[in-house]
């Protein structure tokens, strides 16, 4: 008589396709997707959440409440007989209420060191005034009106926002900074005024400067080689035509110091921001691209994780450790687990498993709406993705003249799933985005579909040329310039779409939380409707019923409650026709934009040496399009356009 491994063993080795009835393959495939650690994630998740918005002990307490509670109720059931539900529940209620609470008590822990803070004690009775050294922690960002908003870390507090005006760039002589140029690991001393966030925070507390940095610090350790790659890259794309210089930064490495808040709202309005930050995106077409070469360089499965790992280490090395790039990273790699394990069911786990993790490492994430984003757009391309590509290819086999042998191509399937990719992220992110601005892009799915086949040429060919073009200038920009060159017409395209799209109508509502949850309910009403497709003789009435009541709510009284609104252009004056009195200003004509840029420097000289960049004026010669706003360099020089906008000057 044969055991049953035997049996088993024979079983296995009739057919290559037959699975063991005990092997992993056939114990996960019979388990289905493992979502053990989602409700223990999503749990320490509102947990932070929770004691960061009302900074208080509550939460933890009720977390602990729940542990000891589901720790007695297991005690008593696991000697009885029967009862294996409760048992379960029993012990899943104190292992969820124990782990939350340990992220809540680290939670609350930073908090009192926080509050304990001299600047924090000082400002909960006025405004207080700071003068610190500081340590750049992020890169800068141009806001309207040449303002520049960076992050610093001030010594024993932590990250808050430094806003900077245009009128502190000048100094005495060559002394005159750029606040874009700044730096991540650039120290310096400031003096500036500290106020109450506006939102809650880990670290409820903005700075706004008062004078301009003094004592300037170079980079030091790791932020210096950092610093060095995106001077370089800087460098290569000072001189590419068609503005791509001007996103190039912002797709590879995150570094938006170079776009004006008006091409950063039209990424905004067209759902296009995510390409010009570092998020898990960019992280995934490298390690991706990392793991296609491997594969077509025949490596192992060992040397493919060790190649991903090294391009993924590489990027960080570029961007800098920052918090939101070590969360891209790890975002990012989720992904990679479902490659690796060949197994799509484990990803869910391991998207569960980085929420905890980050909320471990960073708990004040809890509550950024970025955090939100992207972890809802992660998990709706895990859930959407397998159900929707399976749907739509198995209609395809359906289409005699659309497949070949009844049966998709890989390349139909491939496209299949970059549509569906796009659609997922930009629908599951509706809701929070509703509660975020009240607005909701009607162009963004077209919008992200278009520039789909790009992204990945823009962010490897940037990576590349960025790394070759610090090696040795010298020898290897001109490569660098050879490599980048199939991204500048990319670049230039997203920029197309994202002005294009820029100018469709939004979708306006009141926002909040009660519209964020008819936004998820009409969402998971779709999402239904799709699944179950062939009830739609049924659901027609319900869809029928719900679209009637949008229409109502937006031919309602003063205009309706959802109407549709032209982009917010963050304009604070209208640009008009008239005569500009340029009497006392150092007037500095050059052809194009691109003309302008390049001569930044002589610009800040003529700054320094009139005494402030109200001072100095840029009139551009170049005739086209008008404007409908002012603009201003990022020293905060304004820029007139005679010829565009009708402007006459004395």
């Amino acid at each position: 008589m044969r055991s049953p491994s035997s049996a088993l063993s024979t079983d296995s080795t009739v057919s290559g396709s037959v699975i063991e009835p005990y092997s992993p393959e056939a114990v996960a495939k019979a388990r289905g997707i493992d979502l053990r650690l989602v409700p223990v994630a999503v749990t320490s998740w509102l947990m932070a959440a929770a004691i960061i918005l009302t900074r208080s002990y509550w939460p933890l307490l009720v977390g602990l409440a729940a542990a000891l509670g589901g720790a007695v109720w297991w005690l008593r059931l696991r000697r009885a007989y029967g009862f294996r539900v409760s048992r379960v529940l029993a012990r899943s209620v104190a292992t969820v209420g124990a782990i939350a609470s340990t992220v809540g008590a680290d939670t609350w822990l930073r908090i009192l060191f926080i509050d304990a803070h001299p600047l924090l004690r000082k400002l909960s009775t006025n405004v207080a005034v700071v003068q610190e050294r500081v340590t750049v922690a992020g890169l800068p960002k141009q806001l309207t009106e040449g303002r520049v908003v960076v992050p610093v870390e001030v010594p024993g507090l932590g990250d808050v926002p430094l806003f900077l005006r245009p009128e502190l760039a000048r100094g005495a002589g060559a002394n005159a900074i750029d606040f874009t140029s700044l730096q991540p690991g650039m120290s310096f001393d400031i003096t500036a005024t500290a106020r109450p966030a506006q939102g809650a925070e880990l670290i409820p507390v903005t700075l706004s400067a008062t004078r301009a940095p003094e004592n300037l610090g170079e980079p030091e350790g790791l932020w210096r080689i950092t610093s060095w790659l995106r001077e370089s890259f800087h460098a290569l794309c000072a001189d590419l035509p068609w503005d791509a210089g001007k996103i190039l930064p912002g797709m590879v490495m995150g570094d938006v110091s170079m776009q004006d808040s008006t091409l950063r709202n039209q990424f905004t309005v067209t759902g296009l921001s995510h390409l010009s930050a570092v998020s898990g995106s960019n992280v995934a077409v490298i390690t991706g691209t990392a793991l296609l070469i491997a594969t077509a360089c025949r490596a192992g499965y060992r040397s493919r994780l060790v190649v991903a790992a090294l391009f993924l280490a590489a990027f960080v090395l570029l961007v800098g450790p920052e918090p939101s790039v070590l969360r891209a990273a790890i975002m990012g790699s989720v992904g990679l687990v479902a490659v690796a394990s060949a197994r799509w069911t484990d990803v869910l786990a391991s998207l569960s498993a980085a929420v905890l993790l980050l909320m471990v490492i960073a708990p004040g994430m809890a509550i950024s709406y970025a955090f939100v984003l992207s972890v809802a757009a992660t998990a709706g391309i895990l859930v959407v993705l397998p159900w929707w590509s399976k749907a739509i290819l198995l209609r395809l086999q359906q289409v005699p003249w659309l497949v070949k042998d009844d049966r998709p191509t890989q390349l139909q399937a491939m496209a299949v799933r970059m549509v569906v990719i796009a659609v997922a992220a930009d629908l599951v992110t509706i809701p929070i985005i509703v509660h975020m601005t009240g607005k909701v892009s009607l162009v963004a799915v077209v919008c992200n579909l278009a520039v789909t086949a790009v992204v990945p040429i823009i962010t490897v060919l940037g990576l590349l040329s960025a790394l070759l073009a610090a090696v040795y200038p010298p020898l290897t920009f001109l490569l660098a310039q050879t490599i980048v060159a199939p991204a500048v017409p990319c670049a230039a395209w997203v920029m197309w779409v994202a002005r294009t799209g820029s100018t469709a109508p939004m979708l306006a509502t009141p926002g909040g939380w009660l519209w964020a949850a008819l936004a998820t309910s009409l969402l998971a009403g779709l999402l239904l409707s799709v699944r179950y497709a062939r009830h739609w003789r049924q659901l027609r009435w319900c869809w029928a019923t719900l679209l009637c009541g949008l229409v109502m709510l937006g031919l309602g009284e003063r205009g309706g409650v959802i109407k549709l609104e032209k982009p917010d252009r963050h304009t604070t004056v209208t640009m008009q026709a008239g005569v500009i009195d340029l009497n006392g200003t150092t007037v500095i004509r050059v052809s194009d934009d691109e003309a302008a840029i390049r001569q930044q420097q002589q610009i800040a000289d003529a700054v320094a040496a009139a005494g402030g960049a109200g001072k100095v004026a840029v009139v551009v010669t170049e005739c086209g399009k008008p404007h409908d706003r002012p603009s201003y360099m990022p020293s905060g020089v304004p820029v007139y356009y005679p010829c565009k906008d009708k402007l006459k000057f004395r």
